[in-house]
């Protein structure tokens, strides 16, 4: 995730610096052409009406180009996010640390037994959640953007693993449940 971020950063920087100097560019153009136009209306070699169709031209011109690199710079990005998929759907299944489980007739709820969870060394995200969610019935998170909602469903799908705690589902462990392949 961090070296995502850092090519992030890279590519807005590069954006940052990329995109004004094609604009500048693109009006020193303008000004040459303007006063190289303007030159030649004066002299009579060239007459306003072909100096503006000209200008028009290259604005014409000007925008399939900017087009096409755009084109090529998204065609970059999703050639690195289907490399990136590509990788993880040839990566090697996580080993069941725990012995399987059928998921008989047990207690009929989704328990969070004094989970916690965080990303980063120095930042909780969850901190000793408990609570049961009976199977069947409506169960509501509600919080502040960055509360943690999606981390809780992140751990219920074992996206990841909780720091400190257990998820269970009709009494056992949702450790022990395989993953499908």
């Amino acid at each position: 995730m961090t070296k995502l971020f850092s090519f992030g950063i890279k590519e807005g920087k590069i954006m940052a610096v990329i995109q004004p100097l094609m604009m500048s560019l693109m009006l020193i153009m303008l000004v040459v052409i303007f006063g190289y136009g303007g030159i030649r209306v004066a002299a009579g070699t060239l007459t306003a009406g072909a100096l503006v169709a000209i200008i028009f031209y290259l604005f014409q011109i000007s925008m399939p180009f900017t087009q096409m690199a755009n084109f090529f710079t998204q065609l970059q990005k999703a050639l690195g996010a289907s490399e990136r998929m590509n990788t993880i759907l040839q990566a090697d299944l996580e080993p069941n640390v725990h012995n399987s489980i059928s998921l008989g007739e047990r207690k009929e709820a989704l328990i969070f037994s004094d989970v916690s969870f965080q990303y980063a060394e120095d930042k909780w995200i969850l901190n000793n959640v408990r609570f049961e969610a009976p199977i069947g019935k409506m169960t509501g998170f509600v919080g502040p953007s960055g509360a943690g909602k999606t981390t809780l469903f992140s751990l219920i799908e074992r996206f990841y693993q909780p720091s400190k705690g257990d998820i269970y589902y009709k009494g056992e462990s949702i450790l022990g449940i395989p993953l499908p392949e």
